[in-house]
């Protein structure tokens, strides 16, 4: 399994879940998450890890591409995974088609099937977030790692449940992707450590960027604060966008909201039982009507705890095992109204809702059943 940021969340739990499923996996990261350049170890069950180191260590646009593009390069050079053991597949993973492509060039040298696992559309996503011309030197360059990597991949594993849509445009058939969507880890997200609460606080607990939608969130915070209803806000983590939202909210005078440095992944569990309501939200983005596959949504469903989900996806978790409220996105209004009619719910219509996404990703998301989808692809294609 090869991914390019060292932090590696899914990789790290679905290869300890896989080496239960007698299967013996190596992962070849980079030494630096390529969002922040910031040096990481990456801990997981598995029989080698290789760390490569990339260089360029600042947090811009430039130095992420320029990590991508330095770890893509030296994935398939025997001077940095030589002593990989001999595999029977090779898994190379977006959103760094570049990390992908080396993987794809690795299999080719080792005379093994390679499959191809889409966390993100790109690099649509990157034209639809950030508005780059499709004809831009570097969406050109990821149009043909892309198309390398869907038309000479064996199999393809998607995170989103219709990515496959998306790719019939070019040709690839429904029949070659199979979802695999993110997971949790259900031992980690227990319902049974519930910490007091003032009966009145928001969280959201992720990345402050674009897609993300922030400012709606402070909108309809400004909202109920104008109405006195005493809901206090909480958001916590980083990204791109967080201090022009810090001066938004300043600007606002919104004396009912908070942000919070990000924690580690083993505090999450605990931070979320501090709330009586998660918040996730989407920008309207028309990619999404491709399915969503957030692991911080999967994560809220864990905790036993409230979730809203604002997204224009019809592919909605919190919808289909009713499990929650789900929102149209971009609507502040309807939000804080929602964040009302939540608060006041009776605990029996509450207890349900939180039952439901609990069993829904216990189903569905648990990296046990995640790794047996994993498994059984693989024994799939080195079945041909």
């Amino acid at each position: 399994m090869l991914g390019s940021g060292a932090g590696g969340g899914r990789h790290t739990q679905l290869a300890n879940a896989l080496t239960s499923h007698n299967c013996q996996v190596s992962i070849v990261t980079s030494n630096q998450n390529y969002m922040t350049g910031v040096a990481e170890q990456l801990t997981a069950a598995t029989d080698t890890h290789i760390q490569i180191p990339t260089g360029w260590n600042g947090r811009g646009s430039i130095s992420k591409l320029l990590r991508m593009r330095s770890f893509g390069s030296k994935v398939a050079k025997p001077k940095w995974t030589a002593t990989l053991p001999c595999p029977d597949i090779i898994i190379g993973s977006s959103p760094s088609l570049h990390a992908a492509y080396g993987a794809l060039l690795l299999a080719r040298k080792k005379g093994v099937p390679f499959i191809f696992e889409i966390r993100d559309i790109w690099p649509e996503s990157l034209i639809q977030i950030t508005k780059l011309n499709p004809k831009h030197p570097v969406i050109r360059l990821l149009r043909k790692l892309e198309h390398s990597l869907i038309v000479e991949s064996d199999a393809i594993i998607s995170t989103m449940p219709l990515a496959c849509k998306y790719y019939e445009q070019f040709g690839i058939p429904n029949e070659k992707f199979t979802w695999i969507s993110n997971g949790v880890d259900l031992d980690a997200f227990t319902t049974e450590q519930g910490a007091e609460t003032n009966g009145k606080t928001v969280l959201y607990a992720g990345a402050h960027g674009p897609p993300n939608g922030i400012e709606v969130i402070l909108k309809a915070a400004k909202l109920l604060q104008d109405r006195g209803c005493e809901v206090n806000f909480r958001f916590v983590g980083d990204g791109s966008q967080k201090d022009e939202l810090i001066k938004f909210a300043e600007e606002q005078i919104l004396r009912n909201v908070k942000f919070e440095n990000p924690v580690p992944r083993a505090k999450m569990p605990s931070l979320l039982q501090e709330a009586d309501i998660l918040l996730i939200h989407f920008e309207d983005l028309e990619l999404y009507q491709y399915g969503v596959s957030p692991n911080k949504l999967f994560e809220y469903m864990a905790s036993g705890k409230p979730v809203i989900f604002a997204t224009s996806t019809n592919e909605n978790p919190i919808a289909k095992a009713d499990a929650g409220a789900a929102v149209e996105p971009n609507n502040p209004r309807q939000l804080a109204d929602e964040i009302e009619r939540v608060l006041s719910l009776d605990n029996t219509v509450r207890d349900e809702q939180t039952r439901n996404a609990r069993n829904y990703v216990t189903a569905n998301n648990s990296f046990d059943v995640l790794a047996q989808k994993t498994k059984d692809l693989i024994d799939k294609v080195l079945r041909r």
